[in-house]
């Protein structure tokens, strides 16, 4: 019976079947360079929307500052004024 992935090689001289595996196994170089390549390319799309993601929240970030500010101000303001009326 052949193994599965088996490719039959005859020698001429004495008509000898030998057997290879086609299968090269968990430690296929060209297999793992092609995993790892796949892997960095998502690596890299998974970068690129965080990259565009953390620029969104950065503006955010600097519009609420802006508007914390501006409340503290209006705040003070208030408070300032309901001492003077008292």
């Amino acid at each position: 019976m052949l193994p599965q992935n088996a490719i039959i090689v005859k020698y001429m001289k004495d008509n000898k079947q030998i057997y290879i595996n086609n299968d090269r196994g968990s430690n296929d170089l060209e297999n793992i360079i092609s995993n790892l390549k796949k892997q960095i390319a998502n690596s890299k799309t998974i970068d690129n929307s965080h990259q565009i993601l953390n620029g969104t929240l950065q503006k955010r970030v600097t519009e609420l500052e802006t508007d914390n500010k501006r409340l503290v101000a209006e705040i003070d303001d208030l408070k300032e004024r309901l001492c003077k009326c008292e």
